[in-house]
């Protein structure tokens, strides 16, 4: 069941050519994990300043019983989830980046006029993207125009 069908009630969001997500810039924390807490890792990306953070998310590697006499397998969780984290962190601006250069290049047509046009499909924007274009359907994604 999606969120929607869940909360029929609440509103989309009002400009879905825009992003909806908390502003960044967003950062992460580790924590060092309790070697004898079910939990391999535990990591957390905030929004905000440091005197009123907002959590984000929180990534925690509960799927297994961690073994403390293998702690090879907690390593690996944890790098894996400090990966995720730091990506997560990441995606403001990355958002933000995609938009910039999503019209970024600027080349001129046969009759001189200027043209910008998206540098992964290479269409004009007055004629939009191209099915299939990495750089939209990324943007798609992250305002919830795909999945």
């Amino acid at each position: 069941m999606t969120v929607d069908q869940q909360h029929p009630g609440v509103p989309h969001n009002p400009e879905p050519d825009k992003p909806w997500h908390t502003p960044g810039p967003w950062r992460y924390e580790d924590h060092d994990p309790d070697p004898s807490d079910r939990c391999a890792t535990r990591c957390e990306v905030f929004a905000g300043s440091n005197e009123n953070p907002f959590r984000v998310c929180l990534i925690e590697d509960t799927t297994h019983d961690h073994d403390p006499q293998i702690p090879d397998i907690r390593v690996l969780a944890a790098k894996r989830d400090l990966a995720n984290a730091r990506l997560i962190a990441a995606a403001p601006d990355l958002f933000a980046a995609l938009r910039q250069v999503e019209w970024g290049v600027t080349v001129s047509d046969e009759g001189g006029a200027e043209l910008e046009i998206c540098p992964w499909c290479g269409n004009p924007q007055d004629n939009g993207h191209l099915e299939g274009c990495a750089l939209a359907d990324a943007i798609a994604k992250a305002i919830g125009g795909a999945k």
